[in-house]
């Protein structure tokens, strides 16, 4: 939380109680305060609970991340989905779990899939070099929570990567990898999904790797020194990078985040839009009950 703001309550005559910005490790909490200025409201609405359960409570489940579940078991192998284009699941090989919360579970390909050119030209030559930040899709945007940062999902925001990222993540785009039971599909995993799948199965690998921590600047830009020794032991492959390919998140004005593959291990980094050499690794997202009805059973530690 940034800033301060009223809450609408009296503490004594002439003051009222706020949630203030605190600098540190406690974070924000209750206080209260007497001077008028600089001081922000933060209004709420009122609904029956009946009347939000049926008109609103299904768009819940418009944050793709949530509280994450059986990092366990994330890498392991699942034999019973199949992309509905046949070329397609050859280009993908196998599928391994990758992310999974109680409304959605992404499953990710075994192989990375070669770009070919560079990404500039890629999403020119389709047609995105005309779009702006209004044009990335409602998953892109619900994926990349952290890119308003660089100007956001607008219109005036027309730089390289947020064309990049309209193109990483438009659904028609890489509907070729679904099958009947997938919601969407798309490049890759974003940065934030590419972190919290890492971050979590650290926790449950319990060897003190339980974060990746960011860089100063971006704010979300991190650096994963050391992952080898991890990834051998817990990720089964989904971390690892035998060559590098896009995250579908932008990390500055003219580039995107990628995986790439050094001398003491998968590292996580930026890379420039017009700089060959990147692949694609891409996800299809189901959602939870129904890979746990038709697909958990399929899960092969391998």
């Amino acid at each position: 939380m940034s800033g301060y703001w009223w809450i609408a309550s009296p503490r004594e005559q002439g003051s009222m109680l706020n949630v203030d910005q605190v600098v540190g490790r406690f974070g924000s909490q209750p206080s209260y305060f007497d001077n008028l200025k600089y001081q922000h409201v933060r209004p709420i609405i009122c609904i029956k609970t009946p009347v939000f359960e049926e008109k609103y409570e299904a768009t819940l489940e418009s944050n793709y991340l949530g509280e994450a579940i059986n990092g366990e078991k994330y890498g392991q192998k699942v034999n019973g989905y199949t992309a509905s284009d046949t070329a397609a699941q050859e280009e993908a090989g196998a599928w391994r779990l990758f992310y999974q919360n109680k409304a959605y579970t992404y499953l990710i390909s075994d192989n990375t899939i070669k770009a070919g050119v560079i990404l500039e030209e890629l999403y020119t030559k389709e047609g995105y070099g005309d779009k702006t930040g209004a044009d990335v899709s409602e998953i892109g945007q619900g994926l990349n929570p952290l890119t308003k940062k660089l100007g956001g999902f607008t219109v005036e925001n027309t730089n390289s990567s947020i064309k990049a990222l309209g193109y990483l993540t438009d659904p028609d785009k890489w509907a070729k990898y679904k099958n009947e039971d997938s919601i969407f599909a798309i490049s890759s995993p974003s940065f934030e999904l590419f972190v919290e799948s890492y971050n979590e199965a650290g926790k449950k690998a319990n060897d003190g790797r339980k974060t990746i921590y960011a860089w100063p600047g971006y704010g979300f830009g991190y650096t994963t020194a050391g992952m080898s020794d991890f990834d051998s032991k817990f990720n089964r492959g989904i971390y690892d990078a035998q060559e590098t390919y896009w995250l579908a998140s932008v990390s500055s004005v003219d580039g995107c985040m990628n995986v790439w593959p050094a001398e003491d291990g998968t590292k996580v980094s930026e890379y420039g839009v017009g700089k060959s050499g990147n692949s694609f690794r891409p996800i299809v997202c189901i959602k939870t009950p129904v890979f746990l009805e038709k697909y958990a059973g399929s899960l092969v530690d391998e």
